[in-house]
């Protein structure tokens, strides 16, 4: 990635971004895993790849939101049951409100919307007037397979 000096200008806009003060490099950033369910099944959950924790037995951050009286909002574009998403549906089922754009079931990457569909569900959640903390997670199909099935 250009932003973290690759020779070529390969994240304009981020870079842009950084420019103009609005976001932040972070350099010493590690990933628990080299996959995404169990990444998320560690960064949702209190476990982690040095506690050896199971996450099905571990507290997720939506049971610490909810303590704090603090309502959630799942918001995805990945297939919510097959091989590779079971784990972190089970996870985010304790949110309190879980919008699934992706009805494919199993192994695919095949999505019936872009990704720019979430935009408008965040922008849903963000006109309801309430006085209550909340959490909006989005969660995008991204570069998961091919890039020209994403644009």
């Amino acid at each position: 990635m250009g932003l973290y000096g690759y020779m070529r200008d390969t994240t304009p806009m981020l870079n842009k971004y950084l420019r103009a003060g609005n976001s932040i490099v972070l350099n010493n950033a590690f990933s628990s895993h080299t996959h995404t369910v169990q990444v998320l099944s560690l960064s949702l959950t209190e476990a982690n790849q040095l506690n050896d924790w199971n996450f099905y037995e571990s507290l997720s951050i939506f049971d610490v939101l909810s303590q704090a009286d603090i309502e959630t909002h799942w918001l995805t574009n990945q297939v919510l049951y097959g091989a590779w998403d079971n784990p972190v549906t089970a996870i985010v089922k304790k949110s309190d409100y879980l919008i699934a754009l992706n009805r494919h079931v199993g192994m695919t990457a095949e999505t019936q919307k872009y990704d720019g569909a979430l935009i408008e569900k965040v922008q849903n959640i963000l006109d309801i007037n309430t006085n209550q903390n909340r959490v909006i997670f989005v969660h995008l199909m991204g570069n998961h397979g091919h890039y020209c099935s994403r644009y």
